[in-house]
């Protein structure tokens, strides 16, 4: 029997294939199943629906879209437009493979003009949305897309200089550098850039960025853990230790909520609302060095609130695992939306954790319930156990 496999590459792919396409779709299934049952019941329909799929396209088709959407998957490439609740977003359509480069479907961090062309240069078959996708998804794809663009990579973590204060700034939406833009160039003292965005992105907003803010350096990860993994990544590397005080903010739109837009802005005139206001949270760090953590006043949330565990208790439980914090610990507020001022040393609890991407799920379009919404809940306990107190600061007065 395998020797017959071993004469038959076809069928090995269709099977690899297969195997891969079903890991990330159990995934996908208890990620919003209510219980193990429901999933496998789940699971099973849908790999009913992909042997049916492989039947209808043909072997070599499906093992080139299928394969393509796992790698989709493993990156946290999606396509807004071409899903749907029931199906993973990392979902393409049968006939995604005629489509012409041209056709991509929107992506907020893809910019098809800018791929085209560095793609119609570079490669002699440029002419499919597929072949975009392989080449967004190469290490050195399109690699014209980092031109002016001072990547940070884990041998280069060196300084740009003398300022205390950097500013990480997890970029995915790149239309709404301009709110960020306006805030930052309040700041009332030297400061550098550090922005972290997916690995597929591609986007000439990032040399722009640096054209205009030359104390700018870009740090690409997976997609996974969203504005999280990043800064735990650069934490474990060093890159924030030449530094006094670090600002994190992210481009946040959370579609799910009805408000949105009016979080982001509260969470913004707190800690970016004008250079007075970003002066006194600075000059609060300098007078007090067990200061460790500073967030939005607005946006905390206590123990007891429905917010405070949510649907994270079993990731709270497995993260716990890994410090020595007591349950009484855990009994106190977070800062929701995971932005804040805060010291790098202050940070040692979560860079302690040791997290990498395989502690992140994929990415699936979560609302909570995922790693990143746990540590999210840990880092005032976290603060806290390393000998720092936490503060909040309230929205600027205008």
């Amino acid at each position: 029997m395998s020797s017959s496999l071993t004469q038959n590459p076809t069928l090995l792919s269709l099977i690899a294939t297969l195997i891969r396409s079903a890991r990330v779709r159990l995934d996908f299934e208890r990620s919003r199943a209510s219980n193990s049952y429901s999933a496998l019941r789940a699971f099973v329909k849908a790999l009913t629906n992909d042997l049916c799929r492989a039947k209808r396209l043909g072997t070599v088709r499906y093992v080139n879209l299928a394969s393509l959407e796992v790698d989709c998957a493993l990156a946290g490439l999606s396509f807004a437009t071409l899903g749907h609740s029931e199906q993973p977003p990392w979902c393409l359509p049968d006939s995604f493979l005629e489509l012409q480069a041209q056709d991509l479907p929107f992506h907020p961090l893809v910019r098809l003009p800018m791929a085209l062309q560095l793609g119609s240069g570079q490669y002699p078959h440029f002419n499919s949305a597929a072949s975009i996708v392989r080449q967004l998804l190469t290490p050195a794809g399109l690699a014209g897309r980092w031109k002016d663009v001072h990547l940070i990579s884990e041998c280069d973590i060196a300084s740009t200089g003398t300022p205390q204060v950097a500013v990480c700034l997890h970029l995915y939406y790149p239309d709404m550098w301009p709110t960020f833009r306006n805030r930052l160039s309040l700041m009332p003292e030297p400061w550098d850039l550090i922005i972290t965005t997916p690995n597929f992105a591609c986007t000439d907003v990032l040399a722009r960025i640096t054209e205009e803010f030359p104390r700018t350096r870009v740090f690409l990860s997976p997609n996974r853990g969203r504005d999280v993994l990043p800064f735990l990544r650069l934490l474990r590397l060093g890159v924030f230790d030449q530094y006094q005080f670090i600002c994190k903010v992210h481009t946040k739109r959370s579609p799910h909520m009805s408000d949105g837009e009016g979080w982001l802005n509260q969470i913004l005139e707190s800690l970016l609302g004008g250079s007075r206001q970003i002066a006194a949270i600075l000059d609060k760090f300098r007078a007090s060095q067990l200061l460790g953590l500073v967030g939005p006043s607005g946006l905390l949330v206590r123990p007891g609130h429905a917010w405070h565990q949510g649907r994270n208790n079993k990731s709270i439980a497995r993260l716990v695992k890994r410090t020595s914090l007591r349950e009484e610990e855990l009994l106190v507020p977070f800062f929701a939306g995971t932005m804040f001022w805060c010291r790098p040393e202050a940070m040692t609890g979560l860079s302690a954790l040791k997290l990498t991407e395989r502690d992140f799920p994929l990415e699936m379009r979560q609302t909570d319930g995922t790693t990143a919404h746990a540590i999210e809940r840990l880092i005032w306990a976290l603060v806290q156990q390393a000998g720092f107190t936490v503060s909040s600061f309230p929205i600027a007065e205008k």
